[in-house]
């Protein structure tokens, strides 16, 4: 999903600039989506809910969130002089790399099912938004599963896995390769097949060296547009697999 999400930065960019994304349909929002004095939250690739984080990642992280003042001449990145907060919690920026850190803090009531209240201010200026994240529930493989090279596993799940962002994103299974000792996840990944509603499979691979993995179902929830921001919120389920 990351790799999808990288891939359409610079058509969103564009879509942006030339005022498109303003013009998309939101989906449905659990709540109120204001702005006070232009101020806009921008969470259009989404604030992820990782239910088993690896080493290097955080339970819920938001890479590409940003703070904007909309004004007569457009829009402007105010995300350094604004303080952004989730669920109540204030998310710190780093000005090294021009990221809000997510990493830094514990952010409460957040998982499958929960609702994300996102708000910012800057001065007398405000902006509020809230997104639904996925309720969905992993059913199969059994946590720690054994697998064998060149298996199919079948992979089912519960709970709804299409929603309004469809026309960008979508539901996706995968397998990544596990370091129990260290708790790393591999970047890379191979492939699943989704082939209904409530399940798919994945094909374990052959001679890879690997010692474990992780099976993982990404699922982004419905996107949200109005003055206050635009975003959504995506669910990745995960399973550790032995060999």
């Amino acid at each position: 999903m990351r790799t999808q999400r990288a891939l359409l930065v610079s058509a969103f960019g564009l879509m942006m600039g030339c005022g498109l994304l303003d013009q998309v349909s939101p989906g449905n929002g659990p709540g109120p989506n204001t702005s006070v004095g232009g101020l806009r939250i921008e969470a259009s690739f989404g604030v992820d809910i990782k239910d088993i984080p690896g080493s290097t990642e955080s339970p819920v992280s938001g890479t590409f969130v940003t703070v904007q003042k909309q004004d007569s001449s457009g829009k402007m990145d105010v995300s350094k002089d604004a303080v952004l907060q989730v669920n109540g919690v204030t998310i710190p920026y780093n000005t090294l790399i021009s990221v809000f850190d997510f990493s830094k803090v514990t952010i409460p009531n957040a998982g499958p099912g929960s609702t994300l209240t996102l708000s910012a201010t800057r001065g007398a200026d405000s902006a509020t938004f809230q997104i639904k994240c996925p309720d969905i529930t992993l059913t199969a493989p059994e946590e720690n599963t054994k697998v064998t090279e060149g298996q199919d596993l079948t992979v089912s799940w519960t709970g709804k896995l299409r929603y309004a962002s469809g026309l960008l994103f979508g539901p996706q299974l995968k397998l990544k390769g596990y370091n129990a000792a260290t708790n790393s996840i591999d970047p890379l990944s191979e492939a699943g097949k989704i082939t209904s509603d409530t399940s798919g499979t994945i094909k374990i691979p052959s001679a890879d060296g690997k010692t474990g993995y992780v099976v993982e179902l990404s699922v982004p929830g419905d996107n949200v547009s109005g003055d206050g921001g635009t975003g959504l919120c995506f669910v990745y389920r995960r399973r550790h697999l032995t060999k």
